[in-house]
Parts: structure tokens; C-alpha cells; sequence
């Protein structure tokens, strides 16, 4: 495997140049390298079409890069998947630590898929796309989430016959949680359970426990000496 290192002390200035722009898009953002040869051009100076399809060849010969074709992109609302050379995802094959926004990233789905089962568990009736479900959960703010775990019990009080319950991960994608319709007119809110868990991490909860503890000992053992 070729290291940004080895591409350093080994690549000439063309091809080293258009090797940075790739490293640092890819590893450096959470985008991927898909432009096309003008794209390149275009946005990195020094960098010719022609030079940009002289270089990139060197790059996967010397295994710097790798290929993938048939990248797929919207075209007057089409998806349509090009074949064309012009197109492809380019990534380079050394590979780093995740960059903070892509560890911010994993910890949020992480933390996401805990409070999905919590709201699937104790929130949900219509217990059908669970994986569809969770995908169009994972994709919600935090602060969506807490509220379709409040609002889908209301939307559900909504509708008069339980065959007709949309799909969890419809209602989810199409944020019905915002509708006006199931706002609550006189019910208390629900979801402050759900609202305490993902705002407090394991630590905080365990320490919550034991001062709870603590003074539960400390009450038992004032009974025990007035008696």
C-alpha cells in the first residue's frame, strides 16, 4: 500500500498534486472524490484536463488510487448511472484515523440505534420495516428524534382503525411528527424518560444511581436509631 509519505519522496509534481486534492477530499471530509477530469481542472490550478488523464493512470499503476466506475447521479430528477470514464469515485488507498466529524458521525448513529430500540420498544404499534425504520430514525436531529418519540402516540390516537398505522419509517421520513393535526390540545407531554437517557451518558446515570443510594442508606439508618 502507497502512503501519502511514499507519495512525497516518489511522485512528480503533477501527478503528487492531483494525488493531494484526492487524499485530502477523502480523508479529510466526509465527501467523496467524484469529479470529473474538467471538474479537477477546474477547481485545482495546474491541474489541465489532459494532465488530469495523463496522471491518473500513473496513480492506480503505482497504487496510489483506486477506480470505481458507474457512479450514479441525478440528472432532471433521473437517477441515471454513468458508465463513462469521466465518471468514477476515486479514493486513495492509504488510509488514516476517521477525522473528528466522521467519529461525531459514528457516535451519533451509535447513540442513535439505542434510543431507536427504546422508542421502537415502548413507543411503536405498528411493529413492521424495522431496519427501515431505524434508517430513517438514524437520519433524524436529535431533537426530531425526542419529538416523534412524543408525537407518535398522539399521531396514532388519529386514526380510528389500527390496519390503517403508517409505516414507522414513513412517518419517520415524511417528519410527520410536525403535523398540526396531532398536536395535543390538553395531554401532558410524554418522552421525558426518553429525553433523561440520551441526555445523560452511562457515567452520569450510575452516579445518579448511587447518590440515590446513598440517601436511601443514609434515611434507613436515622429510622434505625429514632427506633
Amino acid at each position: 500500500m502507497k502512503t501519502y509519505i511514499h507519495a512525497l519522496k516518489e511522485l512528480k509534481t503533477a501527478p503528487f498534486k492531483l494525488y493531494a486534492a484526492i487524499y485530502n477530499t477523502v480523508n479529510h471530509t466526509e465527501d467523496d472524490f467524484d469529479m470529473t477530469n474538467k471538474d479537477i481542472a477546474d477547481k485545482y490550478e495546474g491541474l489541465s484536463e489532459s494532465t488530469v488523464e495523463r496522471c491518473i493512470p500513473i496513480l492506480v499503476a503505482e497504487g496510489y488510487i483506486t477506480l470505481s466506475h458507474g457512479k450514479k447521479i441525478n440528472l432532471n430528477g433521473q437517477i441515471t448511472i454513468l458508465n463513462d470514464g469521466a465518471y468514477r469515485t476515486i479514493k486513495p488507498t492509504d488510509v488514516i484515523k476517521p477525522t473528528k466529524n466522521a467519529k461525531n458521525k459514528t457516535d451519533k448513529n451509535s447513540k442513535s440505534k439505542e434510543t431507536f430500540e427504546i422508542f421502537w420498544k415502548n413507543r411503536v404499534k405498528n411493529k413492521i420495516g424495522k431496519e427501515a425504520a431505524l434508517k430513517a430514525w438514524i437520519r433524524l436531529s436529535i431533537e426530531e428524534q425526542r419529538l416523534a418519540y412524543k408525537m407518535i402516540g398522539y399521531y396514532y390516537k388519529t386514526v380510528e382503525d389500527s390496519r390503517y398505522f403508517s409505516h414507522t419509517s414513513t412517518w419517520l421520513n415524511g417528519k410527520r411528527f410536525n403535523d398540526e393535526n396531532i398536536t395535543p390540545s390538553h395531554e401532558a407531554p410524554a418522552g421525558n424518560r426518553f429525553n433523561e437517557h440520551i441526555e445523560q451518558t452511562t457515567e452520569e446515570r450510575e452516579a445518579k444511581k448511587a447518590i440515590a443510594m446513598e440517601k436511601m442508606r443514609e434515611i434507613l439508618k436515622k429510622r434505625k436509631e429514632n427506633n
